[in-house]
């Protein structure tokens, strides 16, 4: 049994002594003839029943908890230094109350009959069992009596004496629950032993604690948690380790304790952005709102709010972590502590059965925690226990929603609906898989740009629904391919002839190159020239084959607290979309965001058109805002990443794009030579673009395709009309070049057939073949009499 109130009237603190003798008003001391001292003190004026006592204004301590009743002047006394030591009430049949107990908590009573001879006790009892009454009375000299009940059910009790007694003892004592615990670690973590962690050790002592070393495991059996009373998930594994990403999929489940913030990074829970304060931080700053908490009682927390979590700093390493930015499913959470600089969040609980909570450090010195941490992390412990709720698993799903749209001008109007009653639809615009962090739809919304919707539905209670897709085609809709302004920090759109820094850290000002107004407000703006890989996903290569198309040069914003930005050189007119190639290069821990926002050349304030974000590590993302006014506007790009010394935003290519394409280069207009050649003329066709294909004929008909492809000069012996036509893909066409051959000697005989004398085979880019191959191939033919004939020969 655990004692979990106890109420000893045989001795008296200082404090009370001191109250008692000041407070002759209400208290009576009676000397003793030998030592002068007082060996008791009476009530002067009637007891309130109501109140608890008091001695010179404050509660005392001793009997804090207990409402005695109404008894008259000298009635209560409280025995200090007599044969019998205790509290004497008087009077007959009166009641005694004990203030807030839980139901089947153990009540453990000691009192004394105040009369030697006449058998006194307790004779009634409220809200509890056990024995009481005449039976249960003994004389003054039969000794002391003793009671044991059993609270009945939260909330007071109450026991009626027959006649006075002395109370010597009341304890609530109640049976110990060994709780069980899950202790989540890695024992392949690096500087981490099970063995030496003072955290683990006190768990033990304090539940049933059962070690799940993850190191192998893949999170398949993540279910078999919901049977244990908490998960304590230690910092000692990885941010990206299976295992603990499953943990998310339990979270309000099953209580849960977890000393891991990085977890919360995109691409794993995507919460939030872990963090790590500046090295050393081995402190939380309690907030003053939520000092008073359970998990913070005797817990001991500076004036400031300040709170050790381990014993001493280590300026060399990381301690206590933290996390920023929370996204939408923390975003209303109780945040009751930050860092020790008071810059970023550390504890946060969420939900309300089955309780989450973070209180994150780091493991590998988990040597060095402090006895505070270890008294508040098992303070935490018990107060999420409390919470837990058997889960039960969802059999229903939500209704899959159905997306439909209808035109609505030059848009198309959307619209997400589910039958499944006050569920919450999500979805994406991009052809994600939109998850609870997506927009959530509200009504129906318009879009102009052609795009796949993805939505799901959720309801508490339920299973989620099955994702659905639909492709939303506007045929009113202009796409934006045409570059109206480019920044490649290079040569567009002219050279930039700078590199290194623009601005250093902690400088701010303005300068204008290549046209752009390049600004900082004390944040390092660096221009380099980081070559751009060709490896989707390779290192500063694209993402995915939408990213692609980012320049070898980039624009960085950099260390600083406040914000770097670039405008455009003049007004743009609408609308526009705003395509950004771009990503961060401090380390996968952190977010960068850069804030797109227009205005009017004459207009004082910015709008906001979106502050994009990215978490794509040295692979380049292209991210696209559109401006869908009509007004000449001015674009700002800003840092709005916040993340101070760690901010590094590399920015490879800023485009403006408008409604139409961008017209494509022409392949140059090929030149057609002749040369005599003993009656005949050989003909030859160069073109400048290389690895341009020509086509030509001979009749005046203007060469396409399907037309001969020019390998090598050749003769013709009769007057005709050469045409010819450069092409390349990725090109546009050539204009087609043309010559009139006139040969005043030309004699055409009439033959039946004609003699080969050879005949060769080249590919369609003029390489010569042994023998034809499969495929198209261009066949020359030389006839006895000199003349040559250019076919194709498609061999299968």
């Amino acid at each position: 049994m655990k004692i979990v109130k106890n109420w000893d009237f045989l001795s008296w603190s200082d404090a009370t002594l001191v109250n008692l003798e000041a407070d002759a008003a209400n208290w009576l001391p009676e000397m003793d003839d030998v030592t002068q001292m007082p060996k008791r003190y009476k009530n002067v004026g009637t007891v309130d029943a109501k109140s608890f006592l008091r001695a010179n204004g404050v509660i005392i301590a001793e009997t804090d908890g207990i409402l005695f009743p109404a008894l008259t002047a000298g009635n209560l006394s409280l025995r200090l230094n007599m044969s019998d030591d205790g509290i004497q009430l008087g009077s007959t049949n009166l009641e005694v109350t004990i203030k807030e107990l839980k139901a089947d908590q153990r009540l453990t009573i000691v009192l004394k009959s105040a009369n030697a001879t006449d058998k006194r006790g307790i004779s009634s009892i409220t809200n509890m069992t056990g024995k009481v009454g005449d039976e249960t009375y003994k004389t003054g000299d039969d000794g002391e009596n003793t009671y044991e009940l059993i609270v009945t059910a939260d909330g007071d009790v109450k026991f009626k004496y027959n006649k006075g007694v002395i109370l010597k003892h009341i304890t609530v004592s109640e049976e110990v629950v060994m709780h069980k615990v899950a202790y989540i670690y890695d024992s392949s973590y690096a500087g981490y032993v099970l063995e030496e962690d003072p955290v683990h050790a006190a768990l033990i002592d304090a539940y049933e604690v059962t070690d799940i070393d993850v190191k192998s495991l893949d999170g398949s059996t993540i279910d078999e948690l919901l049977d244990y009373d908490l998960v304590f998930s230690s910092e000692a594994v990885g941010g990206t380790h299976a295992y603990g990403l499953k943990l998310e999929t339990i979270v309000n489940k099953v209580p849960m304790l977890n000393l891991k913030s990085f977890y919360y990074t995109s691409g794993r829970w995507g919460w939030a952005t872990g963090q790590n304060p500046d090295k050393g931080t081995n402190t939380m700053v309690v907030l003053e709102a939520y000092r008073d908490h359970a998990i913070f009682e005797g817990v001991t927390i500076a004036e400031d709010g300040t709170c050790i979590i381990f014993t001493n700093s280590d300026t060399g390493n990381n301690q206590v972590q933290a996390y920023k930015d929370p996204g939408t499913i923390i975003a209303n959470d109780v945040v009751l502590a930050k860092d020790g600089t008071n810059t970023y969040n550390t504890i946060h609980e969420h939900g309300s059965v089955n309780k989450y909570m973070l209180i994150p450090f780091a493991s590998n010195l988990i040597r060095g925690i402090d006895a505070n941490a270890i008294k508040l992390l098992l303070n935490a412990a018990d107060y999420l226990i409390a919470t837990k709720e058997v889960y039960v698993k969802p059999s229903e799903p939500v209704i899959a929603p159905v997306i439909s749209a209808v035109t609505n001008g030059n848009a198309k109007t959307v619209t997400i609906t589910t039958d499944t009653k006050d569920a919450t639809i999500y979805y994406t615009l991009n052809g994600t898989i939109p998850t609870i962090e997506s927009m959530e739809y509200t009504g129906p919304f318009d879009i102009l740009k052609p795009c796949t919707v993805k939505a799901f539905a959720v309801k508490e209670g339920m299973l989620d629904s099955e994702i659905v897709s639909e492709d939303i085609e506007n045929e009113n809709y202009i796409a934006r391919n045409k570059t109206l302004l480019w920044a490649n920090f290079k040569d567009q759109p002219e050279e930039w002839g700078v590199t290194g820094d623009i601005f250093a850290a902690g400088k701010s000002g303005e300068k204008t190159i290549a046209g752009f107004l390049i600004g900082s407000k004390g944040q390092r703006v660096h221009l380099q020239t980081t070559g751009v890989s060709e490896v989707m996903g390779g290192s500063y290569g694209p993402a995915t084959e939408e990213d692609m198309g980012a320049s070898s040069y980039a624009m960085s914003f950099l260390a600083g607290s406040a914000s770097g930005y670039m405008i455009t050189p003049s007004a743009v007119s609408g609308p526009f979309d705003i395509a950004i190639w771009w990503c961060m290069a401090k380390s996968a821990s952190y977010t960068e965001k850069l804030t797109i926002s227009v205005k009017t050349v004459d207009a004082e304030e910015w709008t906001e058109l979106e502050t994009i974000s990215t978490k794509s590590y040295k692979s380049i993302r292209k991210q696209i805002v559109s401006y869908e006014g009509t007004d000449p506007v001015l674009v700002k790009v800003a840092s709005a990443s916040g993340n101070g010394s760690n901010n590094n935003a590399m920015i490879f290519d800023v485009k403006l794009l408008g409604e139409g394409e961008d017209a494509m280069e022409q392949v140059i207009t090929p030149v057609i030579e002749k040369e005599d050649n003993a009656g005949a003329e050989t003909i030859a066709i160069s073109c400048e673009t290389e690895e341009a294909t020509i086509y030509y004929t001979l009749d005046g008909t203007d060469p396409t395709v399907e037309s001969s492809i020019y390998v090598e000069p050749f003769d013709v012996k009769s007057s005709c009309k050469v045409k010819a036509i450069a092409m390349k893909e990725g090109m546009s066409d050539s204009e087609i070049a043309e010559l009139d051959i006139a040969i005043a000697t030309s004699v055409i005989s009439e033959v039946i057939s004609k003699v080969v004398v050879s005949r060769s085979y080249f590919t369609a880019s003029g390489v010569k073949l042994e023998i034809p191959v499969k495929g198209l191939n261009i066949v020359r033919t030389v006839f006895e009499d000199g003349t040559i004939e250019m076919s194709k020969e498609i061999v299968k």
